[in-house]
C-alpha cells in the first residue's frame, strides 16, 4: 500500500514539475521572440536614421564645400557590430576617407557631420510637435 502511495505522489511531482517545464519553454520563447522584435526595431530605427542624416550630410557637405560626402557603415548587414566611416571630396581634391584628409578638410567634413545630425534631429521633433498637438 505504501508502495502505491509513494508512486501516486512521485507521479503526481513529476506531472506537476513536466507542466512548470512546458511553461517555462513556453515562455522563454515568447521572452526570445520579444527580444528579437526589440532588434529588428531597433535596427530599423538605426537605419531609418542613419539614412535621413546621410542625405542630410551630403546636402551640408556639398553647401559648405561644392563638393561629395558620403557616411559608409562598415558593416551594413549588421551595423552595430561595425563602425561608421566617412568619405568625402571637397572641390577640387580627390575622394579620400576621413582618416586620410588634413586638419582643415576633417574640420569641414566634421561640422557637416554635426549639422546633418543636427537638422535631422529638429526635423524629427517637429514632427513629434505636431503630432502632440493634433
Amino acid at each position: 500500500m505504501r508502495a502505491l502511495e509513494d508512486y501516486e505522489r512521485v507521479l503526481a511531482r513529476q506531472q506537476e514539475l513536466q507542466s512548470q517545464i512546458e511553461t517555462l519553454s513556453t515562455e522563454r520563447a515568447q521572452i526570445l521572440e520579444r527580444m528579437k522584435g526589440y532588434e529588428d526595431l531597433k535596427k530599423e530605427t538605426f537605419l531609418r536614421t542613419y539614412n535621413a542624416i546621410g542625405e542630410q550630410f551630403k546636402d551640408i557637405f556639398h553647401k559648405l564645400s561644392d563638393g561629395e560626402g558620403t557616411l559608409i557603415l562598415e558593416n551594413e548587414e549588421n551595423p552595430f557590430a561595425g563602425g561608421l566611416d566617412i568619405e568625402a571630396q571637397p572641390r577640387d581634391k580627390k575622394k579620400q576617407r576621413l582618416a586620410g584628409m588634413s586638419g582643415g578638410e576633417k574640420a569641414l567634413t566634421a561640422l557637416s557631420f554635426v549639422f546633418a545630425i543636427q537638422d535631422t534631429c529638429q526635423l524629427r521633433s517637429m514632427h513629434l510637435m505636431k503630432l502632440t498637438q493634433v
